[in-house]
Parts: C-alpha cells; sequence; structure tokens
C-alpha cells in the first residue's frame, strides 16, 4: 500500500471528567494509561486496566516520616507533600534541577508566632512599646505643626491663610475678577452668564442676533423699493408692479366639435383646442383666435406599428399565439430533462452547497479544531 501523506488536524482532547461522587457511584474502568479527572476535588487517577475506585490517586499521598526532606530526595514530582513527623512540619517540592530538589516549608502557628514576636514585628507596632521606648519617630500628640502651612481658596472666590494647628484660621476670601476691565456696551448687550450665575462676558449684540431676538425676519433690515435687495411693495391696485413680477399667463384646454366652433372661442394666446371631430389637437399661437392661421396643429410622435401578430388594439401573447421557428425552440420540461440527464458535474455550476472533493475534506480538517470529547464513552 502506498504511503499516504499526513493531514494535521487541530484538535482539543478532553478526558473523561466528572465529580468524585460521579467517579465512585458508576466506577467504570480506565482503560491501560487513560487519565480520568475529578472537576470538584482536582484529583486525578491513571488507569491501569481496574475499575475507578480500586485505582488509587497519581501522587495523591504525601510522604510520612520522622525526618526533613533534603536536596538527595529527588525522586518524586513538583507538588509532592512531605510530612515531617518529628519536627510536625509539612513541605513542598517546589524545584528540580539537576537532581536536586528543592523543598519549601509550609507555614504553621508556630512560625508565624515567632514572626509576629520578632523585634521587627514590635518595631511596626507602636504599642509594643511605644514612643517612650523608641520604637516609633513620630509625637503620639502635638500642640502644633513644626512647620506652618498655607491654606488658599481658590475657584469662585480667592484668599490664604497661615495654619499651624496651635489656633483657628481665618481667610478674608474675595469675589474672584472675571472681566478684564470695565465693559460699556450701547444697544443691545450680550450677557454671557456662567453655570453658577456669574456674568462672565459683556459684548455688542450682532444685527443678526437681535433680529432673531426681536423675533424678526431677513426683510426688517432691507428698504421698501423696486431696486434690487428692496422689499417690493403691493399698489393700491393689490398688484406687484410689472417690472418685478410679469404678466402670468395660465393655459385652458377648450373642446370644439368643428372648425368654426374653435374659431369661436373666448380664448387667449397659449390656450388649447381639442378637435373631437377630428381626433387632433391645436394651440392658440397669435393674439386672434378667430384667425384660422393662429392655430398650431399640436404634433405628436408617430406610430407605425398597425398590429402585431395580425392583433390590434391592446394585445396580450402567449406561446399559443407564436409558432415555434426553425432554430430556436420553446423550453419545456420533457426538453429540460432530456438535456438535463446527458450533464456531468463538471458541466454544472456549483452553488452554496460545494461538491465534496477530498482536497476540500482535507483542508477542512486542517483549518479547524476538533474537541474529542472523552465522556461521550
Amino acid at each position: 500500500m502506498a504511503a499516504q501523506t499526513p493531514i494535521t488536524i487541530n484538535a482539543i482532547t478532553q478526558k473523561r471528567h466528572y465529580t468524585a461522587a460521579k467517579w465512585t457511584a458508576d466506577n467504570p474502568v480506565l482503560y491501560e494509561g487513560e487519565m480520568g479527572y475529578e472537576t470538584d476535588t482536582d484529583k486525578f487517577k491513571f488507569g491501569t486496566g481496574a475499575a475507578w475506585n480500586s485505582t488509587p490517586y497519581a501522587d495523591s499521598i504525601p510522604v510520612s516520616t520522622n525526618r526533613a526532606p533534603t536536596a538527595n530526595d529527588n525522586n518524586y514530582r513538583l507538588g509532592q507533600l512531605w510530612l515531617d513527623t518529628a519536627g510536625t512540619k509539612l513541605y513542598w517540592l517546589k524545584a528540580l534541577a539537576a537532581n536536586v530538589a528543592t523543598w519549601v516549608a509550609v507555614p504553621n502557628d508556630a512560625t508565624i508566632t515567632a514572626i509576629l514576636n520578632d523585634y521587627m514585628a514590635k518595631n511596626v507596632f507602636a504599642k509594643n512599646g511605644g514612643a517612650a521606648a523608641g520604637k516609633v519617630d513620630h509625637a503620639l500628640k502635638a500642640d502644633a505643626l513644626a512647620t506652618a502651612r498655607k491654606i488658599k481658596v481658590s475657584g469662585d472666590v480667592v484668599g490664604e491663610a497661615s495654619f499651624n494647628g496651635s489656633a483657628d484660621a481665618a481667610i478674608a476670601a474675595k469675589l474672584k475678577e472675571i472681566l478684564s476691565a470695565v465693559t460699556t456696551v450701547q444697544g443691545m448687550p450680550t450677557i454671557t452668564v456662567d453655570k453658577t450665575g456669574r456674568i462672565t462676558a459683556i459684548s455688542q449684540m450682532s444685527a443678526a442676533d437681535a433680529r432673531a431676538l426681536l423675533q424678526l425676519g431677513t426683510a426688517a433690515l432691507k428698504n421698501a423699493g423696486n431696486a434690487a435687495g428692496n422689499v417690493p411693495l403691493v399698489g393700491a391696485d393689490g398688484k406687484l408692479d410689472t417690472s418685478i413680477m410679469p404678466q402670468l399667463v395660465i393655459t385652458d384646454v377648450k373642446d370644439a366639435a368643428s372648425q368654426a366652433e374653435m374659431l369661436a372661442l373666448n380664448v387667449q394666446q397659449g390656450d388649447v383646442c381639442r378637435r373631437t371631430d377630428e381626433a387632433k389637437t391645436y394651440i392658440l399661437a397669435g393674439a386672434d383666435p378667430k384667425v384660422l392661421a393662429n392655430w398650431k396643429l399640436w404634433l405628436t410622435p408617430e406610430c407605425n406599428v398597425l398590429s402585431v401578430n395580425g392583433k390590434t388594439g391592446v394585445i396580450v401573447l402567449t406561446t399559443d399565439n407564436i409558432s415555434e421557428g426553425g432554430t430556436n425552440h420553446y423550453w419545456t420540461a420533457a426538453r429540460f430533462n432530456e438535456a438535463f440527464a446527458g450533464k456531468s458535474t463538471s458541466d454544472l455550476k456549483e452553488g452554496t452547497r460545494l461538491y465534496f472533493t477530498e482536497d476540500r475534506v482535507k483542508a477542512f480538517l486542517e483549518s479547524h479544531t476538533f474537541i474529542f470529547n472523552g465522556n461521550g464513552i
């Protein structure tokens, strides 16, 4: 058999993991070398082919002897506990380097008490001697500060006073000056006030701001008249001057059943007449509607199509109305099935669901992470 190229799969292997109670209750058999983990105790076992309850925990029993461990006690795993029954001390294996073991004692009540009774601890706590014994370098009570301090007030008010703790200190405060100089404003002013209600700035209000304050429109600043930039006025006849707004012509649409009726219409230039007797439309291009030459025919695009497949009017065609040609035939289900049956996957375009290939399976396995859950056994 030819050698196969291995596929690299990113995977997470989950060992069997249950609570201690479930392990004990189920008592499953661990395969040789298989690991079982207790989720609530952080203990684990390695299988020997025996049931769980008959399998010892891995490194779970501390060494118990009547001496302290030495650097030569190196045949243990990191984290191993060692109980010195003679010295009533507990040790744990911190490091292993070049067959040299580093054991660290776990503090007990006796070692903690010795630390607290040590001279260093006595110097930390003033109650173990006090200032009279020279254990602290500060007075327990003072009438004044060794160095006087200044207390300053800032913000909306300013002021300062010296204070050494021997007596109360009073500060003569005054409002902080905000404006750089006395300000005089002619006309309507703009006043800026901060959150505390203090005036922080005064300036002349602009014409635009004054107009907005009085709710005036933009025309309030314009002169009346007919010149550019002026506000036009309505005359005594209720109309604007024709130099500002020329007269407007409103187009009316009239119907007439004959030429004589069209020439008798009371219309003006630009009005339209629909001639119902000849299905045509005319527009009055001159001033006098009684003159036939003033009426111009309204031109419309020509339509040269008289019928479609022998039909006129509103036409609706189906394949039943149009015969097949010699080359291009109508597409039917039977013709589709016949053509599709002769196709292969090479002739078809892939959609959302891609074809299965070995290369795609290999790429999928190598680009994903799989979790092998031991609890599924």
